[in-house]
């Protein structure tokens, strides 16, 4: 499966791409927000190949986002659905990304929404995260945890699609 708009594609993850996803998790500046996670190639592989039985049943789906040049950008991915509800997380792109990674979360959230039928979003972020913190709150989601460390979303699909168009009219 490809989700191609605007000027970028997401792909489903696959082995090949375990490298670069361990560049963008141990890369010093990114890792900062996200849980942590070693080095070993070798274990990146192994959880994909179990991600990719996952997504065969449809539990779950990981992308990679490149652009048309076919460069890397990040990834994103939907998981832990329940009933009319999904998690979006692994949201991680490499700082050349730029509003990129904005347009990867809109296709994301969309894909879910409007392909797989779902009515909510769940997603936490680190309260440090200022940045990404800020580009979440714009959307209005509910709050419905918060902890020391993170502040736990639920954005509805209404609002999403009320939201976004305003997004992709600030990226043209």
């Amino acid at each position: 499966m490809t989700i191609e708009k605007s000027n970028i594609k997401l792909s489903l993850i696959e082995e090949a791409d375990a490298e670069f996803i361990l560049s963008l998790r141990l890369n010093e500046r990114l890792q900062r927000y996200i849980s942590k996670t070693g080095s070993d190639l070798s274990l990146q592989i192994a959880w994909i190949r179990d991600y990719k039985i996952r997504e065969r049943k449809g539990e779950e789906y990981y992308f990679k986002c490149q652009d048309l040049d076919g460069n890397d950008l990040g990834t994103t991915r939907i998981y832990n659905f329940r009933g009319d509800t999904f998690e979006l997380g692994s949201w991680i792109f490499a700082p050349s990304a730029g509003s990129n990674a904005i347009i990867a979360d809109i296709l994301t959230k969309e894909y879910a929404f409007e392909n797989l039928g779902f009515n909510f979003c769940t997603f936490d972020v680190r309260k440090l995260n200022k940045t990404v913190l800020n580009y979440h709150r714009k959307y209005d989601p509910e709050i419905v945890f918060e902890n020391d460390l993170d502040i736990g979303f639920r954005l509805s699909k209404p609002v999403f699609l009320k939201k976004k168009e305003k997004f992709l009219q600030l990226l043209k």
